[in-house]
């Protein structure tokens, strides 16, 4: 993967402010974009980021899709679940990354994390955090 500085100057004379704008006003700060390895600048490369709904049994789960650099890049993907927004990843909320990531030969990979919820549960959420390691 990319330096995130070497990253940056494909897309900026010179380097942000912040990696927490929004640039282009897709709703997905420059670090967000840089995580998945869309174009900052054109607000129709949005990070890929999908939730399909199934169930295994009697409990419902969401199967969260989303690109991640192999290898991290200095970064740190967690996948949330909630099924109130108020408590993410609760234990009622189990989260299983699904094995054989799909190569997506830009040195990004599509991770799929099942978020399980109980059973009954009329409503489920899902978020991605992405951090930067120092």
């Amino acid at each position: 993967p990319p330096d995130l500085t070497d990253w940056l100057g494909r897309y900026y004379t010179g380097t942000p402010d912040a990696l927490n704008i929004d640039a282009d006003g897709d709703g997905f700060t420059t670090l967000e974009e840089f995580a998945a390895n869309t174009n900052p600048t054109r607000a129709d490369a949005r990070p890929p980021l999908i939730a399909i709904p199934g169930s295994s049994g009697s409990a419902p789960h969401l199967d969260f899709h989303y690109r991640r650099w192999i290898g991290g890049n200095n970064l740190t993907y967690r996948v949330r679940g909630s099924d109130d927004l108020t408590t993410w990843t609760s234990p009622n909320v189990p989260l299983t990354e699904l094995p054989n990531p799909a190569d997506n030969g830009d040195g990004t990979e599509t991770v799929t994390v099942r978020v399980t919820f109980p059973p009954g549960t009329r409503q489920g959420f899902v978020r991605l955090e992405i951090e930067q390691i120092p």
